[in-house]
């Protein structure tokens, strides 16, 4: 991975901070399933379908976290990518818990 990357946008991204993780923990697949069956649900909209597991504290941060079930989340593809994320798969929400109870309480809200 380069650690400078000049995009098509015109903006020089520097990742030398980031950790380079090159695989995964062995156990992580076992965790993601295990969790997914444990919150079957996406935190941010109610979504039952196309989960995914999300990092609090992402991998590349702090990989002593990876199998934390404290620092996982239950987000569809969709709020993975728009809340986790932030639009942008190299961003992170510092914020994914408290605003996934916000947006959990706007999508209860509206289910009663």
């Amino acid at each position: 991975m380069n650690e400078k990357n000049d995009s098509s946008d015109g903006v020089s991204r520097d990742y030398s901070h980031f950790q380079i993780i090159t695989a995964r923990n062995s156990k992580w697949t076992s965790v993601r399933s295990l969790y997914i069956k444990d919150n079957p649900i996406c935190k941010c909209c109610g979504k039952l379908k196309d989960l995914e597991v999300h990092h609090i504290i992402p991998v590349h941060i702090d990989a002593r976290w990876e199998l934390d079930q404290n620092n996982l989340i239950t987000l569809c593809d969709r709020c993975h990518l728009v809340v986790g994320h932030l639009n942008d798969w190299i961003k992170f929400n510092k914020c994914i818990t408290q605003d996934a109870a916000i947006l959990w309480s706007r999508h209860d809200a509206t289910n009663l």
